[in-house]
């Protein structure tokens, strides 16, 4: 390159001085779009997580309190343990029976007064499963005292997620002349 005067010579030189700092701004602003862009995507991921796992929680829920209703109905049916409930601790409901009773017990530990939903005094449903989910229905009679002398009747309905998102819905009722009255209903 010959250069006719020294103010051509200074006009080529800045030119590509500042196409260096052209260049050299662009990619700073990749680097910080790169940089910036990441911590958003973990953002995004984890927001599907939670809402996979409120959506997973909220059929739980709706399982749950369908089987408590049916389990409600057929007490009331039978007045008092449906015949074809099983004696509790049926080898294949054990674990959902443990975890609803680990977490009613850590809730309320009157609901069940004490009563694990194993026992062989609990009646029970078999165990359902259904797309990754378990769901089984159980039945305690507590028994009359002094301050309560009606037939009263704890149903808990628990379901179980593969992910182990559980949802446990129970109510106690009880039983006078034939007719049946809530005495407390919830969700643990």
């Amino acid at each position: 390159m010959s250069f006719r005067t020294k103010a051509e010579f200074q006009r080529s030189f800045l030119q590509q001085t500042d196409d260096g700092f052209a260049l050299a701004s662009v990619l700073l602003v990749i680097v910080v779009l790169s940089l910036t862009a990441i911590p958003l995507l973990d953002m995004v991921i984890r927001n599907r997580e939670n809402a996979t796992t409120i959506q997973i929680i909220s059929h739980l829920q709706a399982e749950a309190r369908e089987n408590l209703e049916l389990s409600l109905y057929q007490v009331k049916l039978s007045n008092g343990f449906p015949p074809h409930y099983a004696i509790g601790g049926l080898p294949e409901t054990q674990m959902i029976a443990n975890r609803c009773t680990r977490r009613i017990h850590a809730v309320s530990p009157a609901f069940l007064d004490g009563v694990s939903l194993v026992d062989s005094a609990v009646r029970q449903t078999n165990l359902t499963e259904m797309r990754g989910r378990q769901t089984a229905s159980f039945v305690h009679r507590k028994l009359p005292t002094v301050k309560s002398p009606f037939d009263r009747y704890v149903v808990v309905s628990c379901a179980l997620a593969a992910g182990g998102q559980i949802a446990i819905f129970g109510t106690e009722i009880i039983i006078d002349n034939g007719s049946f009255h809530t005495l407390s209903y919830g969700q643990y």
